[in-house]
C-alpha cells in the first residue's frame, strides 16, 4: 500500500512537472529585444521610416482655404505595414487619429510615393 502511494505521488511529481506551461519572465516585443538577436530586414525597415517621416512637415489646408503646417513626431506614427500598391511591395504608414493620413513609401523605406489625407476640410 505504502508502495503504491509513493509511486502515485512519484508519478503526480513527473507528471505535473512535464504538463507545467513554461513562463517567461520578460516577454520579447520588438523593441524589447536581447542583445543576441538580431533585428530583421523588416524591423529595420520601420526603424528607418519611423527616422524618416519623424520631423516631417505636412502642410494641408483648414476649411477657410488657409494653409495649416502638422509636424509629424514619433507618437503621431500610429503603423507601419507591407502592402501591395500597383503589383509591387510598400509600406503603408497610419499617420495621425482624428488628423490622419496614410504615406506610402517604396519598398525600401527611401521615398515617400503617395500621401493620402483621411480627412476632410
Amino acid at each position: 500500500m505504502r508502495t503504491r502511494i509513493l509511486l502515485l505521488i512519484l508519478a503526480i511529481t513527473i507528471i505535473g512537472c512535464v504538463a507545467k506551461p513554461i513562463y517567461q519572465e520578460n516577454p520579447k516585443s520588438e523593441n524589447n529585444m536581447t542583445s543576441t538577436e538580431i533585428p530583421s530586414r523588416d524591423n529595420i525597415t520601420k526603424e528607418k521610416i519611423r527616422n524618416y517621416l519623424n520631423g516631417t512637415e505636412i502642410i494641408y489646408y483648414d476649411f477657410r482655404g488657409k494653409p495649416v503646417t502638422y509636424t509629424i513626431t514619433e507618437k503621431d506614427i500610429i503603423s507601419i505595414e507591407k502592402t501591395i500598391m500597383e503589383d509591387k511591395l510598400v509600406w503603408k504608414v497610419r499617420i495621425g487619429k482624428g488628423l490622419a493620413w496614410d504615406f506610402f513609401l517604396d519598398e525600401q523605406g527611401n521615398e515617400i510615393i503617395l500621401k493620402k489625407q483621411l480627412f476632410v476640410t
